[in-house]
């Protein structure tokens, strides 16, 4: 499909929000949000200790489950996608950009979207919170894991992301409740849904 849902963990992300989109596009979960959207076409996490550590969250997920290629191992059942070090938009494989959003829209981008629609996408810690799970604990291995400590830094990524994809044509609608991007079009969900 042309449209692209991609819901991501920020802390204004609701179940609600998820099921509004449920059938109408190709929709990805990022990490826990799988929680809200275990229909979701894709599951995609960057982070390889995150996969370590939840592993009841995906395993038995249905559909594709999608991960950047890294100097980490990743487990087994996990799509690769290659690593591109093009900035802003890998044309090739997926540019890092800090954020496991930043990575689903590129792969959005490398399938073929025309829409890709945001929701979930503080990019800021919202009401004090890093997600809107709360803080993830400790990886499989007693690592802690992250929580968007990066914020400052994923958010600087995503101005020229926008840029590149408005040349390349590709519409991106941030639907997020609360967001400190301010690089894409805003537009409430339901305005959205009816483009």
């Amino acid at each position: 499909m042309s449209t692209w849902f991609i819901l991501a963990s920020g802390p204004s992300m609701l179940l609600q929000d998820a099921n509004a989109v449920r059938g109408k596009g190709t929709v990805v979960a990022i990490n826990n949000t799988v929680q809200l959207a275990p229909w979701a076409d894709i599951l995609y996490s960057c982070d390889p200790a995150w996969w370590e550590t939840y592993p009841k969250l995906w395993r038995n997920f249905p559909g594709r489950k999608v991960a950047r290629e890294g100097k980490a191992k990743h487990p087994e059942g996990i799509e690769i996608i290659p690593a591109s070090h093009d900035m802003p938009l890998g044309r090739n494989g997926l540019a890092n950009g800090h954020s496991s959003g930043y990575q689903a829209i590129n792969l959005a981008y490398l399938e073929g979207a025309r829409t890709i629609v945001l929701l979930g996408f503080d990019m800021q810690h919202t009401y004090g919170m890093a997600h809107w799970h709360g803080n993830h604990g400790r990886s499989a291995n007693g690592q802690p894991l992250g929580n968007f400590g990066c914020a400052d830094l994923a958010r600087k990524h995503f101005p020229a992301l926008a840029d590149a994809l408005r040349r390349e044509g590709v519409r991106v609608v941030n639907c997020s409740r609360e967001t400190a991007l301010t690089c894409f079009e805003r537009m409430p969900l339901k305005d959205a849904l009816a483009l």
